[in-house]
C-alpha cells in the first residue's frame, strides 16, 4: 500500500467516524430535549401543587370559592389571602405559557392548563380581581396571547 493509498484510507475512516459523531450528538441532543420536557412537566406540576397546598391550609378553600364567586363579599383580610392565591395560580399558568412558548412541555398539558385559566377568567369574582389589577403583574406577551385565543381583554370586558 502506498502512502496516498494509506491517505486516502485515513480520510475515508475519518469520515465515518464524524459521521458517528454527528449521530451521537444528536441522540444526546434528543435525550436531553426529553428530560427539559420532563423537568417542565414536573415544574408545573409542582406549581400546581402550591395551588393545592394553598387550598387546603384552614379556610382558604372558602376564601376561594366565595372569592371566585364574587371576590367583593370578601373582608379586606380575606382579599389578601384571595389575592395571594390568584397570583400565586395566574403565575402558574404564565410559567406555563413560557413553557408552552419554548416547546418545552407537550401541548396536551398546555391544552389542559388554558382550559384551567379559561375557568377562572370566566368567574365573576376572578374577573373582579382582575379589574383591580390582578394581571398586573403578568407579562404583555402572556396578556395578548390571552386576548388572541381567548378575548381576553385587559380590564375583562370578554372571555
Amino acid at each position: 500500500m502506498t502512502i496516498f493509498e494509506l491517505g486516502a484510507l485515513g480520510e475515508f475512516i475519518g469520515s465515518i467516524a464524524v459521521v458517528f459523531s454527528l449521530v451521537y450528538v444528536g441522540l444526546q441532543i434528543k435525550q436531553n430535549s426529553n428530560s427539559i420536557r420532563a423537568a417542565s412537566v414536573i415544574e408545573i406540576k409542582q406549581l400546581a401543587t402550591s395551588v393545592s397546598s394553598m387550598l387546603i391550609a384552614p379556610g382558604m378553600s372558602e376564601i376561594y370559592l366565595r372569592g371566585i364567586k364574587d371576590s367583593s363579599e370578601l373582608s379586606p383580610e380575606d382579599r389578601v389571602l384571595f389575592n395571594s392565591l390568584m397570583l400565586t395560580l395566574f403565575g402558574s399558568y404564565e410559567a406555563s405559557f413560557f413553557q408552552s412558548y419554548y416547546s418545552t412541555i407537550p401541548d396536551e398539558v398546555q391544552s389542559s392548563i388554558n382550559s384551567q385559566a379559561v375557568f377562572h377568567l370566566g368567574r365573576r369574582g376572578v374577573k373582579q380581581w382582575w379589574d383591580a389589577g390582578g394581571e398586573i403583574g403578568l407579562v404583555k406577551s402572556l396578556l395578548k396571547h390571552w386576548k388572541v385565543k381567548f378575548g381576553v381583554t385587559n380590564n375583562m370586558h370578554q372571555v
